[in-house]
């Protein structure tokens, strides 16, 4: 068997392509026939007329898909102002509202079970 050049080889693929265009437009003729035969008892059935269907049609809202992405963030709202639960006895300007990270003496008030006498 000969080597075929690039140009052949090139012709040869070009023919088995629209060889198979051919085929997938045969095929997707002969569905479609089926369908259009099946949308048609179908409206014969139900007494549906030819302007019924296109104002469907017509009417008909395309679906939107929702897809969730990593991208997507939800944004909380800024919280408000949150009155303190606890003043330090030792100094009564520092206070703590029970959020976020322990000051030092609510930790050492904790550890020795006094945080009940910081309550505001």
């Amino acid at each position: 068997m000969a080597k075929l050049t690039v140009a052949e080889s090139l012709a040869l693929i070009h023919k088995e392509r629209e060889a198979l265009d051919k085929k997938e437009k045969a095929l997707l003729s002969q569905n479609r026939g089926a369908a259009l035969a099946q949308i048609i008892q179908i409206a014969a059935d139900n007494a549906l007329s030819a302007a019924d269907i296109s104002a469907a049609l017509k009417e008909a809202k395309p679906i939107k898909l929702k897809i969730k992405t990593k991208a997507t963030k939800k944004v909380s709202k800024p919280r408000g102002k949150v009155a303190a639960k606890y003043k330090n006895p030792a100094n009564a300007s520092q206070t703590w509202t029970g959020r976020g990270k322990m000051p030092a003496w609510v930790k050492a008030l904790s550890d020795q079970n006094a945080l009940a006498s910081a309550l505001i």
